[in-house]
């Protein structure tokens, strides 16, 4: 499962973009043509979005509090390819599911967007034994 800021997820997105480095690029229009500017492809700045079809309560309160801190960075584990980041959460948006005034168990159509900052390295612990 994977895991932001402490919290565990219940169960992971249906959906989600993947993390990968985009190349920054911008074309100006000049009097006789255009300029074009590009920079090397950088990880930090991008963003990747999570979809869930339907979330328990539960959970998007979890997500909702890790939102609501200003400023704080976290770090994601999407458990796919062994990477994990550094981000900080921009959007958190879902739906009530069924009759609000029932108790509202799931959000539906939830939407959670991450800006990359940076990757986390993890430190790998090995033990030696000797005789």
């Amino acid at each position: 499962m994977q895991s932001l800021g402490g919290y565990t997820f219940y169960w992971n997105p249906d959906k989600m973009s993947i993390p990968e480095k985009k190349k920054n690029f911008s074309r100006v229009t000049t009097y006789g043509g255009s300029a074009i500017f590009e920079w090397a492809a950088i990880l930090q700045g991008t963003q990747v979005t999570l979809e869930w079809n339907y979330m328990p309560k539960g959970m998007y309160k979890a997500l909702r509090l890790l939102y609501l801190q200003t400023g704080t960075t976290f770090t994601w584990n999407p458990e796919i390819g062994g990477t994990t980041y550094s981000v900080r959460i921009n959007d958190l948006t879902g739906e009530y599911h069924e009759v609000v005034n029932h108790g509202g168990y799931y959000r539906q159509r939830v939407k959670l967007v991450l800006d990359i900052r940076t990757t986390v390295t993890t430190a790998v612990s090995t033990t030696t034994t000797t005789e």
